[in-house]
């Protein structure tokens, strides 16, 4: 006896089968398309002449430039992150920055150069990683280029949450320990995206030729240059209000900066390019502190320290471990180093007063002076002898640096 269906019950609809049919209609479908793409750019090449235009007259739009009321933050195009120092030829520091055009630049030449056509497709997927292909096909040069993404599935931390599924763990390079978890959903989601778009702005860069990025960002910089000119006190409220959405405080702006004044064209230039790095996921605002810290060398200090370090032949893991342990504070870092040096002075200081040849003369005997006459005789001679078989120890003074010293020196004292 079967059971009467009821209003509330839902039946599942029916899915149909992925037959060979429906794979060859999407087979049919994805050659038609490419071939219809194909076709149409051969028909109407580009015009390369109206591109450019077209490109610097976006990069003339101060909102796509330099900040507005309406994008609450700097430049759309030009990310700038730090990377280390580089000593100047008077031996001062000043900081590496690297900097680049944005996706969102990219995806405006994606528009204006035409015919280019991007795709991601999955690869592949386990429990630890998630591979992704993205592809840039240029269907009027028939270029095809490609780049591999991959995808932890993991995120590092140095303190966990009660919900978090720990994986492994391991020691950084700080002696700290870090915490392999499983990243959740939104953190895939957000990685995920992050990867792509680097993935999508390098391949477009490529495919576009150089000159035309070269003068795109130079227009970018004189809009932005321009725009400031009209209003440096507005310029500034605005780059700070951006700051403040990413949890960046005036404070914080201030003291990076070393003045409260009005910035000036490179300082707006910098603070710019680091927002968008920032934003964008390139870098931190501690990565940016970290950096100005090992640019500052007013007294002299990251000399020193270099010199220091290289003089305690300390390893990198070493090095990164005591300029951690002194962060912002180069002059205690020096004092402590300065404290290292003296200890291993003192500590192998031992064996080079010993002289290289610890046989005396008579002239420097406190004997020598009584007897003038014994200076040649045999037992004279012999005397020396001992005094040198004696004084090898001293050579292995690293493994007990003062004691067997001092013992030999007597020992020689005593003979003459």
């Amino acid at each position: 006896m079967t059971t009467p269906t009821t209003s509330l019950e839902v039946v599942p609809p029916q899915i149909p089968e992925y037959t060979e049919q429906n794979v060859s209609m999407v087979q049919q479908y994805a050659t038609a398309r490419i071939q219809s793409a194909y076709m149409v750019a051969l028909q109407r090449p580009r015009q390369v002449e109206v591109i450019r235009q077209d490109v610097l007259k976006e990069c003339k739009r101060p909102s796509f430039c330099a900040p507005d009321d309406t994008k609450n933050g700097s430049s759309l195009a030009i990310y700038r992150v730090p990377r280390g120092s580089v000593k100047k030829a008077d031996g001062s520091w000043e900081s590496n920055n690297i900097q680049g055009p944005t996706i969102r630049f990219a995806e405006m030449l994606l528009r204006a150069w035409k015919y280019l056509s991007i795709e991601v497709n999955p690869m592949g997927e386990d429990d630890h990683q998630r591979l992704l292909q993205v592809i840039c096909t240029d269907y009027q040069s028939c270029n095809f280029t490609s780049e591999i993404v991959t995808v932890p599935k993991t995120v590092e931390r140095k303190k966990t949450k009660p919900m978090d599924e720990i994986i492994s763990q391991r020691t950084n390079s700080y002696g700290d320990p870090l915490y392999i978890v499983k990243a959740t959903d939104d953190e895939l989601a957000m990685r995920t995206n992050a990867l792509v778009s680097k993935a999508r702005r390098n391949l477009i860069l490529q495919a576009v030729p150089g000159w035309l990025i070269e003068e795109a960002i130079d227009q970018v910089r004189e809009t932005a240059r321009t725009k400031d000119a009209q209003d440096p006190d507005a310029a500034k409220r605005k780059l700070y209000d951006a700051f403040g959405a990413l949890g960046v405080t005036a404070a914080q702006l201030d003291e990076y900066l070393g003045h409260t004044n009005a910035l000036s064209p490179a300082e707006l230039e910098d603070l710019r390019g680091y927002y968008s790095g920032i934003r964008e996921g390139f870098t931190t605002w501690s990565a940016v502190i970290a950096a100005k810290e090992e640019t500052k060398d007013g007294d002299g200090s990251a000399a020193a320290v270099d010199t220091l370090l290289a003089e305690l032949e300390m390893t990198p893991a070493q090095a990164r471990k005591a300029k951690a342990k002194y962060a912002g504070n180069p002059a205690e870092l020096v004092k402590y180093l300065e404290a290292q040096v003296a200890k291993k002075k003192n500590d192998g200081g031992k064996k080079e007063e010993a002289p290289a040849n610890p046989t005396p003369t008579a002239s420097d005997s406190p004997t020598a002076a009584p007897h003038p006459t014994t200076s040649s005789a045999p037992t004279v001679d012999a005397t020396p002898d001992s005094t040198v078989t004696d004084a090898k120890p001293p050579q292995d003074a690293k493994k007990s640096p003062a004691a067997p010293v001092q013992a030999t020196l007597a020992a020689v004292d005593e003979d003459w």
